[in-house]
């Protein structure tokens, strides 16, 4: 499979995770069943001053986290639609995206309220490094061939 079709596969995961249950909680952090883009507005929220985590580092990681749908989305954009745009570095940037958000599995307070949206998602960043890094070889191997 080419970088373009795992890039399309990505973005196929990504798209439904936005309105499937990505956590359901006992109503202390979320409030209940909670939808993937509601699951994105709770960890951007510190960002407009609601103060849902305790600690600056918790904070930080909740916005970088919600932040990282751009990075995914722009880079799913250049795999399918531009490819020869796709670097080394914006793949080992969605890569520590993908790490970053694989976090929310370790937080003792969600391990347990993860959903299927939440696993869609965390599967699209899986599959979007992966289709970034492919796309990188791809034109690594068309300039070896040149």
């Amino acid at each position: 499979m080419n970088g373009r079709h795992l890039g399309v596969v990505a973005g196929v995961l990504f798209v439904p995770a936005w309105f499937l249950t990505a956590a359901h909680t006992s109503g202390e952090l979320i409030g209940g069943r909670s939808a993937g883009w509601q699951a994105f507005l709770f960890a951007i929220s510190p960002l407009f001053g609601n103060d849902v985590a305790e600690g600056l580092l918790l904070r930080s990681w909740m916005i970088t986290s919600a932040l990282s749908n751009a990075l995914l989305v722009f880079t799913l954009g250049l795999v399918v639609w531009r490819p020869a745009a796709v670097h080394r570095i914006l793949a080992g940037s969605l890569a520590a995206a993908t790490v970053l958000n694989a976090y929310w599995i370790v937080l003792p307070s969600m391990r347990t309220d993860l959903r299927v949206g939440y696993y869609l998602w965390l599967a699209a960043f899986v599959v979007g490094t992966g289709a970034a890094w492919v796309t990188t070889r791809e034109r690594a191997d068309v300039g070896a061939r040149a």
